[in-house]
């Protein structure tokens, strides 16, 4: 027990008691360790969204997981303006979107009016167009990124793109074909 003669000696010597300030560090590392134990981090605040990009991996539409068709490709880009834009599989889309915490509101999407003759491009775009506009919430990992609906189920699910190295300039082989002068381009002559 700690008793009032105790806090009257550490005033005088400077020093706390060692007792209560070992329980307060053991209570801090614990809570400190459970939180984080999660896994992904369900506050997206921890990875910056703006400016990333990703390629659709899965979706679940009616409670049904689908499957992308091969050689579609459905991107998202989050832009530092509210903006998301990116691939459907067959048109570009864009639309706003507001986060509060894990909370998010995709607005209408937008886009371009391709038509793709390839079976089921049309449905599977389609199908990602409402889902987007479903989104209630999202949990962002370091190269996941997962949107669930209001009942928290995953809908769509996402692997972040990582874009490639740089190519090295060094042994590279050059050909000039034009030239700039002050006043004009001029092809090079063979």
């Amino acid at each position: 027990p700690f008793h009032v003669s105790d806090m009257e000696a550490s005033k005088k010597s400077g020093k706390l008691p060692l007792f209560p300030v070992l329980v307060s560090l053991m209570i801090l590392i614990t809570v400190l360790m459970a939180a984080g134990c999660t896994g992904k981090s369900p506050v997206p605040s921890g990875l910056p969204l703006d400016g990333t990009g990703w390629t659709l991996t899965g979706y679940v539409s009616n409670g049904t997981p689908g499957k992308l068709l091969n050689g579609t490709t459905v991107t998202m880009v989050f832009s530092d303006a509210g903006q998301i834009t990116g691939s459907a599989g067959c048109n570009h889309y864009f639309a706003r979107y507001e986060m509060k915490g894990t909370a998010v509101t995709i607005g209408q999407a937008g886009s371009t009016e391709m038509y793709c003759t390839a079976p089921g491009v049309m449905e599977q775009e389609s199908t990602y167009l409402v889902l987007l506009g479903k989104a209630a919430s999202v949990t962002a990992g370091d190269t996941s990124l997962t949107f669930t609906d209001a009942n928290g189920s995953p809908i769509l699910s996402f692997a972040r793109i990582v874009p490639p190295a740089p190519e090295p300039l060094v042994g590279t082989i050059w050909t000039l074909d034009s030239f700039y002068t002050a006043d004009a381009v001029s092809s090079v002559i063979a």
